[in-house]
């Protein structure tokens, strides 16, 4: 059974200003990520000095961050970046997107799982076990496929480029496929350093989902180097709602929710976006964070 995550102490003047320094997000939202960010910045820590020295001493922190679709795990992301570099030794952290695994909108169409886009077998297993590999052998340099939330397809030659970085936070749907037993097994066995799932309750998480699709088809209306969008509002409006009862709600109930049992932290959020509990496994989360 999980066990209450203690909050700690107040926010510190640091926290409070990297709280108000992310982009998108109300300070006091930002703020009571706080103690999630300590506690992971005290694993970090620990790990490093255990590695310290070792075969693994270039080898980053790696945190897997999942959940439903439109919970929110990109901008939790940013916050945690954010609050982890305000302490009193800053470190570098990069945030890597599952997006960028998915497998290209062509080869999907070939498949013919384009309506499967999201779902396990959309992303290219190979490569993301490829990428947490070199991470867990600490390579000097990581590159990772760049996904567009524009074309909704892989950017041809793009990557983001990963240079020794000391915590890297691996976000995504597909996290939640990576951090099971079966597939860990397989290609991510000890990649994730610690895991943390974010949850919220259905109604709110749906209209988060309607609302941020919704900005993307604005913004993608507007997009002059991009084809035209053929669709109105009300037929865009529709269209995405189908997809969350079609796709989202499937995919969450056979892929990620049954997941949330595998994750050192779950990490409940209340409407207005603000943690409201943090549950820890009872095995505690550094049984992963070893020398290797």
């Amino acid at each position: 059974m999980p066990t209450e995550f203690a909050t700690g102490a107040a926010p510190t003047p640091a926290e409070l200003d990297a709280a108000a320094a992310v982009d998108g997000v109300a300070p006091a939202v930002a703020v009571t990520y706080a103690p999630v960010a300590r506690h992971l910045t005290r694993l970090a820590e620990a790990a490093r000095a255990a590695r310290a020295g070792g075969a693994g001493a270039r080898r980053p922190f790696v945190i897997g961050l999942t959940g439903g679709v439109g919970v929110g795990k990109s901008v939790t992301a940013r916050i945690l970046a954010r609050l982890m570099d305000s302490g009193a030794a800053p470190c570098r952290i990069e945030i890597v997107a599952t997006d960028g695994f998915l497998l290209p909108a062509r080869e999907l169409r070939e498949r013919g799982i384009m309506h499967r886009k999201g779902f396990p077998e959309s992303y290219d297993l190979g490569r993301a076990g490829e990428f947490l590999d070199e991470l867990r052998r600490g390579a000097p340099e990581v590159r990772v496929p760049v996904y567009s939330h524009h074309s909704y397809d892989i950017v041809p030659d793009a990557a983001q480029h990963l240079r020794d970085p000391d915590v890297v936070l691996v976000e995504g749907v597909y996290v939640a496929t990576l951090m099971r037993p079966d597939t860990a097994e397989a290609v991510a066995e000890g990649a994730f350093d610690v895991t943390l799932y974010l949850d919220a309750a259905p109604d709110a998480v749906r209209a988060w989902y309607l609302d941020r699709a919704m900005q993307l088809i604005t913004e993608r209306m507007r997009e002059v180097t991009q084809p035209a969008w053929t669709m109105t509002r009300e037929e865009s409006r529709a269209m995405v709602e189908r997809v969350w009862e079609e796709v989202n709600i499937v995919n969450a109930r056979e892929n990620i929710v049954p997941s949330r049992g595998f994750a050192d932290l779950l990490v409940t959020k209340r409407d207005d976006h603000s943690v409201s509990s943090v549950r820890l496994r009872d095995h505690g989360p550094l049984r992963k964070g070893g020398t290797g």
